[in-house]
């Protein structure tokens, strides 16, 4: 076997080998030591090779060991064909078999066989011989060989020196062609999705789309002619290992044209009538359409519903109605090709007629019965008997009923109604719950009356109390009396009565509310009549006979139950009442504290009804609101306020204050120039009972009597006041003072110009000055090297000009006064009446759509210009960027450039080349996540590329041809962009791959692993996202499905399950010995001794595959049973496990018996045996 390795310098290996080669060599299996870069592709070899037939030398060179000449290596090779097989889906595990022969120089013992698979396997054996091995093929295969072959590199070792050899076993799997077409619409392009196995490079496709073009693309798309309407594809997968076809029927569409039938309707006079009696059901059949594929029902109004697992887009789709009216159902037909028109057709949906036929009462005497409004139409019968609308029919004293039955036939059946009624001699009624005499508490729950015939009223002082649920009555006993209760049924002649009496015992109980103080100890409680009981839910413990203990009360209300039981049935009554309990609260505010003023008191107090007033010591008042004038200064009002013996108190410290006196301030300074600095002098002293505030007039205050310095600031172009106020206030009073400050502006300057700022040379602009507070004469710099001019004119003009290029001219005027000084500035533009287009391109030619960078080099620089390309594209952009469509082609460029004093043009002309070539294909239309996939590149190598997989993974742009895999499901967009002689001039090409989820492989056995051969086991696919089952039983058959039946015959047998979806996502797994069929046979015993001598003295049954004997049964010749036993195992000599040819524990007389016997054998088999046997004494 050849390796290509990178080639090295000296010094790289140097630098490799000196510090490496005894870790390499002594190092762990499987341990990696980072690598020079030159040599990636040389490591892996290099440790295999340097750890098989260095150590040897190693060894030899620390030993001592000679060497031929010449080596002489060990052979290895297959022991039957060569080293590249082909393998079908089916070899999920493969043996192979190699023949080793010994060099000549040199017969090896033992050798080290790397199977490049994870295993080594030592042999302790002389050559020449021959070694088997079975790989494990299930990952190569499920994934269809991941878009390429799968090559193991095998490598003995043997215990001669030198003696090592390498060699590449390569499996190629055989060739599946399948592929899928969408639908094929009428001169559209067909995409047809290759889902064949493998899809590798060394596998060809040979397509013959039917009308005769060919294709080699891994998966096309075609475009049919229209001259049939059907198409046979036939694709043929070609490799070393053979050739495999498919063909499919492909028919070319057109926009579909919606058809639908129906069923589940009756038809009347060629109207369509769905029956709501009968399920009120329509089935739809779309399946009648052209050229459909998909289907889009709507049904308007919306009282309906999709049953039978049916939908909205179902072919044939069934609907159930739910009320009548008349229905619009539209189809619309779609496939890929288009939407058809939809089709509209309306149903009506009926119901049964109303057939009217009023209630008879029954009656005890003879009548005469005729129909009551009847339903015209309908047709009537009294007992059978047919009954005209007006007339009528004698009903005489019965005891048979009388039945009246009306029909009403319409579109969807016959309507049939019924009333029954007797004419029966009166019946005797008797209330037969409760007794005759009743006695209740009143409020108790209420209780059933029963009589023994229905259909009667109920009258009597009692009535009022009748309550009915549905056909139960009931007594509620509201009220305390004594009441008779009436029972009636019939009328007239026909009418019976019972009567009962309950009596409803009870009375009412009154309490009185009582108000007290919470400092009482305790309250007597009042209730009527006396001798009942009090309670309390929420004290207790507070309550002792009749009163009420306050102590642990808290709340300001106490809620109390009393209650007395009256009558012999101590019927109980209960009345609340309330302990309200007094808790004052003192509480005033005071206003109009003012010297000389009265004062005002706002009585805030509660739970009080005296209240005590004192000023300064002294009772003064005890109005709940009293009239005060109290003296200048500090005063105390105290107020007392008290109910029921309980008192609070409160009290305020009050001053009277004076009103506030006049206020005066001076200023440091009322006019000056911006910013202006004022401070102020306030004349006085402050009052402790008067607040202050200043106002500033600039939007600044101050609460203190003291103002702060401020500055004002003069921003506008006139002069600015500000008033400045100072205020005094308190309850009793407000005084104030106002000054007016004034701020004059500082300098503003501005000019003014006459037309515009910008002119053609030579131009005579004329200026204003529109500047105020100056009081100087202005000075005006002209910015063209003039000198200034002094001037004191509101108007004066100049003249500029400018001769290549347009010049600005910053003209600045220069304002004065007392206040300062400012300046301003205007910039007037002057350009030459001369233009010159130019422009500059930054490449002679380019790609079709590669942007070209055109730049504006005009003289004098223009106030707008015109780009005008030769493929009709216009630009006023001063710099552009502009691409050209088509290849091989010269484009002219025009440049106007204009300014206000003139305009100029220019022409230049560009080449386009031709753009990169390039395409990829796929290695299959779909993959599955964690399997790599391959895209290959038919682009020009030399050209750089760039590959984005559409996972959002790195973009490649190393890998010519990359092997992708994908982590996640969905459709992925791949795109492969082709660069040509720069980043701008490229080819995309983008291509859909389908990435599904990875099928999980595993199965279950029905009916058992082991059981009686013949039978039949099911093997049941269990695997998730597979559409495709193989199954491979060791002894050479292939079954397919999810679900197989497999006969089975006596053996032990692998089972292997390929899961597949669409061939190309795959997955295996395999049991051995899964499936185990045996022989199975029962033997029943002719005859037994039961004399105790350890042999034979059980009979029962014997034999192979028996689970257990579920009943034996031996019976006598008479037939009678006189042994039974139920579920215990065959074979076996246990007393307990037969019969020991007793009956209830007496020895049977020797003789013939029979028995019965039913059997559960291997894999769940049930088998019934019948026999004689023989008891020999």
């Amino acid at each position: 076997m050849n390796y290509r390795i990178n080639r090295l310098s000296n010094k790289d290996m140097r630098f490799y080998l000196l510090p490496n080669v005894f870790r390499m060599l002594f190092s762990r299996p499987g341990f990696i030591l980072p690598v020079h870069p030159p040599i990636l592709s040389f490591h892996m070899l290099f440790v295999v090779l340097l750890r098989r037939i260095m150590r040897p030398l190693i060894g030899c060179l620390l030993l001592g060991c000679s060497f031929p000449a010449v080596a002489q290596l060990v052979e290895l090779d297959a022991c039957s064909g060569n080293l590249e097989r082909c393998i079908t889906e089916a070899d999920t595990l493969y043996e192979m078999c190699f023949n080793v022969k010994p060099a000549p120089t040199c017969a090896f013992k033992k050798f080290e066989m790397d199977w490049d698979d994870g295993k080594i396997e030592t042999f302790n054996q002389a050559g020449p011989l021959q070694i088997k091995h079975v790989y494990d093929l299930r990952s190569f295969i499920k994934n269809c060989g991941n878009g390429s072959n799968k090559v193991y590199k095998l490598f003995i070792v043997t215990d001669c020196p030198g003696d090592n050899k390498g060699v590449q076993l390569t499996f190629k799997l055989k060739p599946r062609a399948d592929f899928k077409v969408p639908d094929a619409c009428r001169s559209q392009a067909v995409y047809f999705q290759n889902q064949s196995c493998p899809i590798t490079n060394d596998t060809e496709f040979a397509w013959d789309f039917g009308d005769g073009t060919n294709s080699t693309n891994v998966s096309p798309s075609h475009t049919f002619p229209t001259t049939q309407s059907n198409y046979t594809v036939k694709l043929t997968a070609t490799n070393s290992c053979g050739t495999s076809t498919k063909s499919v029927s492909v028919p070319i569409k057109s926009t579909p044209v919606a058809s639908y039938t129906t069923s589940g309707y009756t038809l009347f006079n060629q109207d369509t009538v769905v029956c709501l009696p009968n399920g009120g059901t329509l089935t739809l059949d779309g399946t009648v359409s052209l050229d459909e594929s998909r289907y889009r029902w709507t049904i308007s109004p919306s009282s309906y519903k999709f049953i039978q697992n049916t939908s909205s887009s179902s072919p044939i789709t069934k609907v159930q109605f739910t009320e009548t009216g008349e229905y619009t159902i539209t189809l619309t037909a779609l496939n890929d090709c288009g939407t058809s028109a939809p089709l509209i057709c309306k149903h009506r949906v009926e119901d049964l007629p109303e057939v009217k036929l009023a209630t008879q009462p029954d009656a005890c005497e003879p009548i005469s019965y005729s129909l009551t409004t009847p339903t015209p139409g309908a047709t009537y019968t009294f007992n059978g008997q047919p009954l005209a609308a007006g007339t009528s029919v004698n009903a005489p004293v019965s005891t048979a009923p009388y039945i009246v039955r009306g029909e009403l036939n319409s579109r969807c059946g016959r309507r049939t109604v019924a009333d029954t009624f007797y004419v029966q001699a009166p019946q005797a009624v008797q209330i037969t719950a409760p007794g005759r005499t009743t006695a209740v508490c009143v409020g108790s729950a209420r209780f059933p009356v029963q009589v023994n015939l229905p259909g009667g009223t109920w009258e009597g002082t009692g009535k009022a109390y009748i309550e009915t649920q549905g056909n139960n009555v009931f007594f509620n006993p509201r009220t305390a009396g004594q009441y008779n209760l009436i029972y009636l049924r019939g009328t007239s002649a026909c009418q019976r009565a019972d009567t009962i009496r309950i009596a409803v015992e009870g009375g009412q109980v009154s309490v009185q509310n009582i108000a007290a103080c919470d400092r009482v100890p305790f309250v007597k409680l009042q209730g009527s009549p006396a001798g009942g009981t009090w309670r309390s839910t929420a004290f207790p413990n507070a309550i002792r006979n009749d009163t009420l203990f306050m102590q642990g009360v808290t709340g300001d209300i106490v809620g109390l139950t009393y209650e007395y039981n009256f009558g012999q049935s101590g019927c109980p009554a209960r009345a609340n009442a309330t302990v309200s309990i007094g808790r004052p609260r003192a509480e005033f505010t005071v206003s109009g504290v003012c010297s000389g003023s009265a004062v005002q008191i706002q009585n805030n107090s509660s739970g009080s009804s005296t209240f005590q007033w004192t000023l300064n010591g002294q009772n003064i008042s005890t109005e709940r609101v009293p009239a005060l004038s109290l003296p200048s200064g500090t005063n105390r009002l105290l107020l007392t306020v008290g109910t029921a013996g309980c008192v609070d108190t409160t009290s305020r410290v009050l001053r009277i204050v004076a009103a506030p006196t006049p206020v005066t301030f001076t200023p440091s300074q009322t006019t000056g120039c911006s910013p202006m600095t004022v401070t102020f002098a306030v004349a006085g002293t402050a009052s402790p009972d008067v607040q202050y505030s200043w106002n500033y007039g600039n939007g600044t205050s101050s609460q203190t009597f003291q103002a702060t310095s401020q500055t004002y600031r003069n921003q506008t172009r006139q002069a600015q006041t500000y008033r400045v106020v100072l205020t005094a206030s308190n309850s009793c009073g407000v005084q104030s003072y106002t000054t007016t400050l004034t701020t004059r502006p500082l300098v503003l300057a501005e000019i003014g110009v006459d037309s515009t700022t910008f002119r053609c040379s030579p131009a005579r602009i004329r200026f204003s000055n529109r500047s105020t507070g100056q009081t100087q004469p202005a000075t005006w710099l002209w910015d063209d090297g003039t000198s200034p001019l002094s001037s004191t004119a509101d108007t004066l003009s100049h003249l500029f000009s400018a001769r290549d290029s347009t010049r600005t001219f910053r003209v600045q005027l220069i304002a004065a006064g007392e206040c300062g000084r400012d300046s301003d500035n205007v910039a007037i533009r002057v350009s030459p009446s001369q233009v010159k287009a130019l422009m500059t391109l930054n490449k002679p030619e380019a790609c079709p759509g590669e942007p070209i960078a055109f730049r504006d080099a005009t003289t004098p620089k223009p106030d707008r210009v015109i780009w005008r390309f030769s493929d009709g594209t216009v630009s006023t952009d001063p710099n552009p960027q502009h691409s050209f469509p088509q290849p091989n082609t010269t484009y002219t460029i025009s440049l106007t450039a204009l300014t206000a004093c003139g305009y100029d043009s220019t022409r230049r002309t560009i080449r386009t080349t031709q753009p990169p070539a390039g395409d990829f294909r796929t290695g299959a239309p779909f993959t599955c996540t964690e399997q790599a996939i391959r895209f290959t590149s038919l682009a020009n190598p030399a050209n750089r590329f760039r590959w984005d997989f559409g996972d959002g993974s790195a973009l490649d742009s190393v890998n010519v041809s990359p092997i992708h895999t994908y982590q996640a499901m969905g459709n992925k967009t791949v795109t492969l962009t082709v660069f040509g002689s720069s980043a701008a001039c490229k080819t995309e090409i983008k291509k859909q791959v389908e990435v599904r989820a990875k099928p999980k492989a595993s199965f279950t056995v029905e009916g058992g692993q082991e059981l009686c051969a013949p039978a039949t086991v099911r093997l049941v696919s269990t695997t998730t996202d597979a559409n495709q089952w193989q199954w491979y039983i060791s002894d050479g058959r292939t079954l397919a499905g999810s679900t197989v039946e497999v006969p089975l015959m006596p053996g032990q047998f692998d089972v292997s399950l390929v899961a597949s979806f669409n061939g190309v996502c795959r997955d295996s797994v395999g049991q051995r010995s899964v499936l185990r069929g045996i022989s199975c046979a029962v033997h029943a015993p002719d005859a037994f001794t039961p004399n105790k001598d350890g042999i034979g003295d059980i009979w029962t049954l014997f034999g192979e595959g028996i689970e257990r004997i579920r009943l034996l049964r031996i019976r006598s010749r008479w037939g009678e049973v006189i042994f039974e036993g139920k579920d215990f195992p065959a074979n076996s000599q246990q007393s307990s496990e037969g019969w020991d040819g007793t009956f209830n524990g007496v020895p049977m007389p020797a003789g013939a018996y029979t028995y019965e016997a039913d059997l559960l054998l291997k894999g769940e088999k049930s088998e019934r045996f019948v026999g004689s046997l023989t008891l020999i004494r």
